[in-house]
């Protein structure tokens, strides 16, 4: 049996739809989802028929032990380790949770966990893999497992904006690393603001209300992510920004560009490595405002939809590895 452990997540967040990426395609296999109380109908809903537990920090430990012990495997889409469960995997997507105030005591929990476990430890990108080989995790230990790229789908026209203006898509609102403020500002610099509109994909975040303070000549509409679809935020802007380079893979992104939605992106390894050749990039914050004040960008045509073959094949042996350990 598959027990998916998705206690740690608050949100249907990339991270939760990344575990469903990995979880459906093994759905015969789930036998038990582990999550709080506020993200019960969220599971419910992916998994009808599969028993959904709502738990406390103790109860989850006490779940992931039994399940240990009867000869389960445990899928944990999230850097979190139970202590001497080896039956587990668990998923290190960046390294931003593990930098600043709380970050040594992270750091070392991770480790703590990993070491008395033994289990097998994911990382979604190759930035993210020198971390794991940091903390002593053995080669043979460590799994590629990317983030799943949707199948290319119909090209969606641009919407229309008057006065050629620009709808620009911005994904999550959970914190400062989106680097939203530093946008804004050179926006500002230049001038542009008042022919930009700017969607963002997330959730009604304290974030995200600092932005509306501190910006208030910014136009930012919310597109809730419990109630808009993938389908619905891309196929309301122009083109798909993100300017952080603190962030593993974007599922709004590979949505975008399968759909024919131009992305804007910062320049940075994590990006290159999964989306080169079809998205832009500029060198820096500023140099993207720039490209969103050049009325002819978001009219340039998409470029051909290619995910890399590399990442593809970490996907289905990931799947393969899931089905054969449960």
């Amino acid at each position: 049996m598959l027990v998916l452990n998705f206690y740690n997540l608050n949100k249907t967040n990339g991270m939760y739809y990344y575990g469903l990426d990995y979880a459906e395609p093994c759905a015969d296999r789930v036998g038990r989802i582990l999550v709080r109380p506020q993200l019960v109908s969220a599971a419910r809903a992916a998994f009808p028929n599969v028993d959904v537990r709502s738990c406390g920090a103790l109860g989850m430990a006490w779940e992931v032990v039994k399940a240990g012990l009867r000869g389960d495997f445990v899928f944990t889409p999230t850097p979190h380790p139970i202590p001497f469960v080896r039956n587990q995997l668990v998923i290190f997507h960046d390294i931003y949770p593990f930098v600043g105030r709380l970050g040594n005591l992270k750091r070392n929990l991770f480790t703590i966990g990993t070491r008395t476990s033994g289990c097998l430890a994911g990382y979604t990108n190759l930035t993210a893999k020198p971390f794991l080989d940091s903390v002593g995790i053995a080669p043979s230990k460590q799994v590629f497992a990317p983030s799943r790229f949707p199948a290319e789908r119909p090209r969606l026209s641009a919407p229309e904006v008057p006065d050629g203006g620009v709808i620009v898509g911005l994904m999550g609102t959970d914190s400062d690393k989106k680097n939203y403020a530093a946008l804004f500002s050179s926006i500002q610099r230049l001038g542009i603001q008042r022919r930009i509109i700017f969607h963002v994909f997330g959730h009604d975040t304290e974030y995200y209300r600092s932005l509306q303070t501190a910006f208030p000549d910014i136009e930012m509409i919310l597109m809730p992510s419990d109630k808009t679809s993938m389908d619905q935020f891309v196929g309301g802007v122009s083109v798909v920004v993100s300017a952080t380079d603190g962030e593993g893979f974007g599922r709004p992104i590979a949505h975008a560009l399968a759909c024919g939605v131009p992305c804007l992106l910062l320049d940075c390894a994590v990006f290159r490595e999964f989306f080169d050749g079809m998205a832009d990039f500029a060198p820096d914050v500023d140099g993207i405002a720039k490209r969103l004040g050049n009325e002819a960008f978001a009219r340039e045509p998409a470029r051909p939809f290619a995910p890399p073959a590399r990442v593809v094949d970490g996907i289905e042996s990931t799947v393969a590895l899931l089905k054969s350990l449960s």
